[in-house]
């Protein structure tokens, strides 16, 4: 997918010609509701209307016709971003893992109890993106005063790069997330319209203007944790330097290369930067990948061309041209009840953080529930609550009602899944290593209510890594050796997130359980090579999957399956060269196939075999490792000679 996403880029950046993609006529419709009061209400207890178009569900605060047009506006420009991703991918289709809900509230003072859950300091805050559960969630202040269109882009091309093109430095994911928030829709009188790319952000622009560029490598080099990113000193130094490189990268060929001093036969940036982008995602080092696709470029000449672009008098735009074509008509506007209104807004509240935000959300949802008990929205919004709030079994029954009254919603699947595994885990964590076979039993049946749910979710909802994922969490939880459609679940879920740590670990865990040790540690093996410090939790992992096996075989007095799990442990280790390990296995292998000699030599004894226990208990008292089981057979030999 990446390869084919890259190659899109590539061609992209080539075109001569403006693409030609559809976006969105703009909706007018006749709802008008009453009057303003005079005090003002909660937002549920105002009129809201829903609209849909073909990518995003808008759900609108209104009281006066303007309120709903503008909206509408955000939902054709939108429409008009997802046309441009979509031309951008080519034949790629821009996947979606779920819909995208959009809520507008009616102004400032509607917004501003949801504006501070998301962040106590919510001065200037004028909307935000969350990715939960199976859906994306955007909520604004539709002031018309305030512009939420800069952040909102922001984050949709995060999570346009998130599921598209994994893998990207944080440069150009904060880069491109700021060359695309200042995107802009200009419409023509006769339908058509323009979108245009790359206008500076005003404070990105002054701070470049003010202060010196940073040394390109430690841009470039940046993650989470640097302090480009973390330290809000040096974060505006980051982010206008990224968005200054991705629109020289994406933009600059319109400038002639004697502008900015560049010497003839060095290639194409745009083209260098496909390359760059495709190597730091396999895994190469930032520096390593900037050499081989940047040749003959060092660091300081690609400084001096960015300090050359910044200089020009205006920068130069992308412009793509938009076909504006209707996609609804008047009635795919339509009033909300107070039921429903109270069923959306408390479905928001539950993925909004804090305890303060559960509260309201199960106000909400409560009142939702008392004005229309037979909403589906409602039960699963309480379900979820109950499982956030570790209340199994309650959660379970608003669940199960849920899918009682709507079948093909995956996320209730996905839930009622994870509440069967809470419900196993519970179990298997009160029962001791060799529990009975009927207590064991509980713990399955629950795995297999969470399996189920989970792959009725996948297959409801395969675009969704929550259900994929979900079946390999299952599996570790069971007593029984993982199927193969459950490492096959798992390679799903890696596609839609390879580089999920989580998956990596989980699958090497599950190896292990079936019995491949080996396969587990060559695992582990390869992504040492790229993640050292995943690798050695992973390892850890194993080590405590390991010691679980051997704690159920000791308990249930199987001492053979001891030895050859611990043998093929042993030379799993050899195979991932941690000789150490290894030995410390083997000489843990001797250790209990001297135990199983001695229970052999008793076992002989009992038959009348003396003459095999004999000679059985002789080589224990020479060779045996630990010097208690040396003496303990010497004890019995003595025994057996003192007998006629």
């Amino acid at each position: 997918m990446y390869s084919a996403a890259v190659s899109h880029l590539s061609s992209f950046f080539g075109r001569s010609s403006r693409s030609r993609v559809r976006g969105l006529g703009l909706l007018l419709c006749a709802f008008l509701a009453a009057p303003s009061p005079a005090l003002a209400q909660a937002p549920e207890d105002d009129p809201w209307v829903r609209v849909d178009t073909p990518h995003f569900t808008l759900f609108c605060q209104v009281q006066e016709e303007i309120e709903l047009e503008r909206a509408l506006v955000l939902a054709e420009d939108l429409e008009a971003l997802h046309a441009v991703l979509q031309g951008f991918m080519g034949d790629l289709a821009v996947r979606s893992t779920g819909p995208t809900l959009i809520y507008v509230y009616r102004d400032s003072e509607s917004f501003q109890p949801v504006q501070r859950q998301v962040k106590r300091d919510s001065t200037g805050i004028v909307g935000f993106f969350l990715s939960a559960g199976h859906a994306q969630y955007v909520a604004v202040d539709g002031d018309s005063r305030r512009d939420v269109r800069r952040v909102i882009y922001h984050e949709y091309i995060h999570h346009f790069v998130k599921h598209h093109l994994p893998g990207m430095p944080l440069w150009f994911n904060e880069g491109l997330a700021e060359y695309y928030s200042t995107f802009r829709l200009v419409r023509g009188e006769e339908g058509g319209a323009v979108a245009q790319l790359g206008t500076p952000p005003t404070s990105l622009r002054r701070w470049l203007e003010r202060s010196s560029l940073e040394p390109l490598a430690e841009i470039l080099a940046a993650n989470r944790g640097s302090h480009y990113y973390s330290d809000s000193d040096h974060r505006g130094a980051f982010y206008s330097q990224s968005w200054l490189l991705v629109h020289y990268l994406l933009n600059g060929a319109q400038v002639s290369p004697e502008a900015l001093g560049r010497r003839s036969g060095d290639g194409d940036r745009g083209q260098q930067l496909v390359d760059y982008l495709a190597r730091v995602a396999d895994g190469e080092d930032a520096s390593a990948a900037f050499e081989k696709a940047f040749r003959g470029v060092t660091y300081r000449m690609l400084e001096r061309e960015l300090e050359a672009y910044l200089l020009l008098p205006a920068l130069p735009l992308l412009e793509v041209e938009v076909r504006a074509a209707p996609v609804a008509d008047l009635d795919s506007a339509v009033s909300l009840s107070a039921a429903r209104i109270r069923a959306r807004l408390g479905d928001l509240w539950t993925r909004l953080p804090g305890a303060g935000s559960r509260e309201t959300a199960r106000r909400l949802l409560q009142e939702g529930y008392e004005l229309n008990s037979e909403d589906p929205l409602v039960h699963r919004g309480l379900g979820y609550l109950e499982l956030r709030a570790g209340n199994y079994l309650d959660a379970l029954r608003w669940l199960q009602a849920s899918v009682a009254r709507e079948s093909r919603d995956g996320e209730t699947y996905e839930l009622l899944g994870e509440a069967h595994l809470a419900r196993a885990l519970e179990a298997r964590r009160a029962l001791h290593p060799g529990a009975a076979e009927n207590e064991k039993a509980v713990v399955e049946r629950s795995v297999e209510k969470a399996l189920s749910s989970f792959q009725q979710s996948a297959q409801l909802a395969p675009q969704v890594f929550g259900p994929w994922f979900g079946q390999g969490r299952s599996a570790l939880v069971s007593y029984q050796r993982p199927s193969p459609g459950v490492f096959q679940a798992l390679r799903r879920a890696r596609t839609l997130k390879p580089e999920s740590l989580n998956v990596l670990s989980l699958e090497a865990q599950l190896l292990a359980r079936d019995g491949r040790p080996q396969a587990a540690l060559q695992l582990v093996r390869r992504v040492a090579a790229r993640r050292p410090q995943l690798a050695e939790s992973m390892a850890g992992r194993l080590e405590q999957e390991m010691e679980l096996q051997l704690r159920e075989l000791l308990a249930a007095g199987e001492l053979r399956g001891a030895v050859e799990t611990l043998a093929a442990w042993a030379a799993g280790w050899e195979v991932a060269e941690d000789w150490e390990q290894a030995q410390r296995l083997r000489d843990e292998v001797r250790r209990l196939e001297n135990h199983l000699q001695l229970r052999q030599a008793l076992s002989w004894i009992e038959e009348g075999r003396r003459d095999e226990a004999e000679a059985e208990l002789r080589e224990l008292s020479w060779n045996a490792e630990e010097a208690t089981l040396r003496q303990e057979a010497e004890r019995i030999l003595e025994s057996l000679r003192t007998r006629p």
